[in-house]
């Protein structure tokens, strides 16, 4: 073998090598799938990515960013991705429609839906709302049961675009909203508005950016869904106390979150995640009774049959033991 043979067979065997610990590092990564663009919700999971909290559990964690109509839990449900973002009424939803998702933590107890008005309508109940457009998703488990719950008489319901533009030009509306979202655009605009949160006015109440996987993947690798969970955990608790690296992150990825609505989501999230917690270590916990209230509102609502759903399944707590 002459000295070029040997060094191209040298070569081969370095780029083999790379790319061998290339597949092999795709392999170990752990996907976390997002449900929308990065924002003040998904803050706690991005702290634990930045500030290394993953890392100390021995795990190569990737977020993967989401918009509209991102099907996170199908993605789950059939090994796409390992882990996702969710709300508790989609995971309902899924397993009603026979896709075995898992809830492992739940870090916003309190959902920040909201139906915002300008300040200036007489309007104090969401029983109240009549002739005038109702800015609201036709999809979202929460516009159906305001539609179960509310009488709505002379409401024209129009489709939420995302954005605020058509309730800015039409005092008679109202919009669908998240608390540390839309108002804050509304506001920064020069509109004063004034929000009802849907949880206070209708008790409905899903735990909002639910981290899930897959009954599978949970019974396959259940050390690394409880890694997962419990640094996941203390990167919100670090989040909600000192947030301003992880909003300078997501403002990096992210443009349309200026560092000043991250902040006003931050200050608007804290009271959501820790209501009614009685210890912030046991964040993320969840309830039997929270799911089985939804479950009944679902059905009510005729979302879906409860008949389909066990409630056991549904989620878990126990990855959050330390």
């Amino acid at each position: 073998m002459n000295k070029i043979t040997f060094l191209i067979l040298l070569f081969f065997i370095a780029l083999c090598s790379c790319e061998k610990q290339q597949s092999q590092k795709k392999a170990n990564t752990i996907y976390l799938q997002l449900n929308w663009f990065p924002e003040a919700e998904h803050g706690g999971f991005y702290t634990a990515l930045i500030l290394g909290y993953y890392k100390e559990q021995g795990l190569d964690v990737k977020i993967i960013p989401g918009g509209p109509g991102m099907p996170v839990l199908q993605q789950i449900a059939r090994g796409g991705k390992q882990f996702g973002v969710s709300n508790a009424d989609r995971v309902l939803l899924a397993h009603s429609q026979e896709a075995k998702i898992t809830a492992v933590m739940a870090p916003i107890r309190k959902s920040p839906r909201c139906i915002m008005f300008h300040k200036s309508t007489s309007i104090t109940t969401l029983e109240e709302i009549s002739n005038m457009t109702l800015i609201m998703s036709a999809s979202a488990s929460f516009s159906h049961y305001v539609k179960y719950k509310l009488p709505l008489k002379g409401v024209t319901i129009v489709p939420y675009t995302g954005n605020i533009t058509h309730f800015l030009l039409n005092k008679n509306s109202a919009q669908q909203a998240y608390i540390f979202s839309e108002p804050f655009v509304a506001k920064n605009k020069g509109v004063e508005i004034k929000n009802i949160l849907v949880a206070d006015a209708l008790d409905f109440n899903p735990y909002t950016s639910v981290l899930v996987t897959s009954q599978d993947y949970a019974k396959k690798h259940s050390k690394i869904v409880k890694k997962i969970a419990i640094a996941s955990r203390k990167g919100w608790l670090k989040y909600l106390e000192s947030p301003q690296k992880t909003n300078e992150y997501i403002h990096s990825i992210n443009k349309e979150m200026s560092l000043d609505i991250l902040k006003y989501g931050v200050e608007s999230l804290r009271p959501l995640v820790f209501d009614k917690l009685e210890k912030h270590e046991t964040l993320g916990i969840m309830e039997e009774k929270r799911w089985e209230t939804l479950l009944q509102q679902m059905h009510e609502a005729k979302m879906l049959d409860k008949k389909t759903v066990k409630i056991n399944e549904v989620f878990s707590n126990e990855y959050l033991d330390d």
